[in-house]
């Protein structure tokens, strides 16, 4: 078997691997109206009874919405992932004939030879990079390096690729309803929405929020971000107040105010630190603050948040919708910007 023979093998593996494990998700997902169709199911069948009570598919299909959710994403996702690797695999092929050498000896000339090249200053300042999106948690570079080298390497070489061909792809971005309800920046009718769901005690949302900062600073009007709760109460005992205290001040006005400064003193948001943190807010009336804290009268708009969240797959924070399109985790401003732009040019 030829090369060319072997690397269309490899291409015709692959996507027979992810199209059988995207079906696989599918049989477990589809839509609603095809797991029906095929099962004889309606939305008020009953599935099980326990002394009279009936337990309904409807009901059990609500209780796993975001878990469905989560799966018909990541059916979408490999598929988009294989589309990726193929076009990759395609493009090697396609410069190996050019070439007149094997993919084999393409990979050694312009991926192997020149990691090697690479600039020293390059990989340290990838791999700092790195270190510093990750918190730290990163193995030593001494035993990754090559890896790194060969990784920019492969980068370069692919982009360069890239640009000297004609590529055109047209799967539809996975996207999920969110309603865009709760303290918003940036005009309603903007072209791009970005809700998040979010919780004041979480570290990692608090890393995102100069993203967000850079987001507002680089688009202007052209977007709106919309803050939704979700604290995540079983590790946080802080968020769920600190979440109501931020809806207390945004009744007054003054939420962002409240948003950063709490955001800025993750470890003082108890009853006592709200308070603090409420008085320091120029212009914020207190005893109207303390009293909308004492009524508790938002708990129920941070548990809709956080019910909504759920729904849409959400499971931990922060969490982003970039026009329905999911991003989880303190996700670096180049990958927003990227889904962004996009939607501005569709």
């Amino acid at each position: 078997m030829s090369d060319t023979e072997k690397n269309m093998l490899k291409r015709v593996l692959l996507l027979a691997a992810a199209v059988a494990m995207a079906t696989m998700v599918w049989f477990v997902v589809g839509d609603d109206a095809s797991i029906a169709a095929e099962s004889g199911m309606t939305g008020d069948k009953v599935l099980a009874t326990v002394n009279g009570e009936e337990i309904t598919e409807e009901g059990i299909v609500a209780n796993l919405a975001g878990r469905l959710l989560a799966l018909d994403r990541q059916r979408h996702d490999m598929i988009q992932g294989a589309v990726e690797s193929t076009i990759i695999e395609t493009l090697f092929e396609q410069e190996a004939t050019k070439r007149g050498i094997t993919v084999d000896e393409l990979r050694e000339t312009e991926v192997a030879a020149k990691a090697e090249a690479l600039a020293q200053e390059e990989v340290d300042g990838f791999y700092e990079e790195q270190k510093e999106r990750s918190g730290g948690r990163i193995q030593p570079k001494e035993q990754i390096e090559p890896r790194i080298r060969e990784y920019l390497a492969l980068q370069a070489f692919e982009n360069s690729l890239r640009s000297g061909a004609k590529i055109s792809t047209h799967m539809e971005p996975f996207r999920v309803d969110v309603a865009a309800t709760g303290p918003g920046k940036g005009p309603e009718d903007a072209k791009v929405t970005i809700v998040e769901f979010s919780d004041f005690e979480c570290p990692y949302c608090s890393r995102v929020n100069p993203t967000l900062e850079q987001v507002t600073k680089t688009y202007g009007d052209k977007v709106r971000i919309v803050f939704r709760q979700f604290p995540l109460i079983q590790i946080h005992p802080n968020a769920m107040g600190a979440g109501i205290a931020s809806l207390c001040a945004d009744e007054q006005g003054k939420f962002w105010e409240m948003h950063d400064a709490m955001f800025a003193d993750q470890r003082n948001l108890g009853s006592d630190g709200l308070t603090k943190i409420a008085g320091a807010i120029e212009g914020l009336d207190t005893g109207a603050f303390d009293k909308c804290m004492e009524s508790d009268k938002f708990r129920a708009q941070v548990e809709r948040d956080m019910a909504d969240g759920a729904n849409a797959g959400v499971t931990g924070t922060p969490a982003m919708f970039i026009n329905g399109r999911f991003l989880n985790g303190a996700v670096p401003f180049e990958q927003i910007s990227a889904i962004i732009d996009e939607e501005l040019e569709g």
